[in-house]
């Protein structure tokens, strides 16, 4: 028997990120589930049998890819899911005020 494969899903805790760690899970995936909120982490690490993984990967995105190999023992694949929003419906967003900081993602 072979060891499932393991991903690791960032902003999984909520939203498409907690929607994409049910789908993977579903499909035979070990999960690890990385967010910045440790009680949504948790929770949705366990009702997938999946590994939760608190921390904020903008800070060192080197050491959240280590933390993760070594929880799980392995990383077969990656979903970096920005856990951000502009809090504004999408239909209603004006482009080129709202959209700014959701695109920025090299921090500067």
């Amino acid at each position: 028997m072979t060891a499932r494969p393991v991903v690791l899903v960032t902003g999984g805790a909520d939203g498409i990120g907690r929607g994409l760690v049910e789908v993977l899970a579903d499909r035979g995936w070990k999960v690890i589930v990385n967010d910045i909120d440790a009680d949504k982490t948790a929770n949705v690490a366990a009702a997938v049998n999946g590994l939760p993984l608190v921390a904020d990967n903008t800070e060192d995105a080197a050491k959240l890819i280590e933390d993760a190999v070594k929880s799980a023992g392995r990383l077969d694949g990656l979903v970096n899911n920005p856990g951000a929003s502009s809090g504004q419906r999408l239909n209603r967003l004006n482009p080129r005020k709202s959209t700014a900081p959701l695109i920025s993602t090299s921090g500067q």
